[in-house]
């Protein structure tokens, strides 16, 4: 069994002004990525966008789960934004968020932005249905390749999909909630429901290095 260091935490209402955030976001340059790893585009690290707000962030998250602030501590925090791949249908496949861990971060979060959220545009949980899992690279690159915008085969894409999804079982379904964070350890499955059919603004966080106490479900090891 996979080890997890931080429960799955929901907390709405995170932002004291979601609206400021949002300002900042809309008055940020945004970059499509250059491997196809994530849909979409992502702004610069907000230190480098609002270092206050960073700073205001991070010790927001590490207190979530310590007493006192740790002695030291790294978040990777983003902006990004999604437009639709499928406008007229949220449920294609190509508006379907790929199952993955984010196995080095500690911990991944995400704050939806949305004021206005369509439903099924959040993030769920999964586990493997057999135990195991793996990607063949065939199945990487085509999902690369489209989150790159090249051409791509529709009907192969559609059965990399599938195959990717039947290996999970969903066990916890999170909402799009304007101003809700979801935080969840690095190493749990997890995907967007879908990206709907306008365009999805979301901040993404990865707690990357952390000393001081252990995080809540190491405390009891010896």
């Amino acid at each position: 069994m996979t080890q997890t260091a931080y429960p799955l935490i929901v907390i709405d209402n995170f932002f004291e002004d979601p609206d400021a955030v949002v300002d900042i976001a809309n008055n940020t340059e945004f970059f499509a990525g250059e491997v196809g790893n994530y849909p979409g585009q992502r702004s610069k690290p907000i230190q480098e966008v609002d270092p206050r707000l960073f700073q205001w962030i991070g010790k927001r998250v590490y207190t979530i789960f310590q007493t006192i602030e740790p002695e030291y501590w790294e978040l990777q925090i983003t902006f990004q934004k999604i437009k639709s791949f499928a406008p007229d249908d949220q449920y294609n496949p190509f508006n379907g968020g790929w199952i993955h861990t984010d196995s080095k971060p500690w911990f991944g979060g995400v704050i939806y932005l949305d004021k206005n959220p369509e439903p099924d545009t959040g993030t769920s949980i999964y586990k493997l249905k057999r135990g195991y899992t793996y990607q063949y690279r065939e199945e990487l690159h085509v999902k690369q390749d489209f989150y790159l915008g090249k051409d791509i085969d529709t009907e192969e894409y559609n059965q990399c999909f599938k195959d990717m999804t039947d290996m999970y079982e969903e066990t916890v379904k999170v909402h799009n909630v304007y101003n809700r964070l979801i935080l969840f350890d690095g190493n749990a499955h997890h995907g967007a429901q879908t990206y709907g059919t306008k365009e999805r603004l979301t901040m993404n966080f990865f707690g990357t290095e952390m000393q001081g106490p252990k995080p809540p479900l190491l405390r009891g090891e010896c």
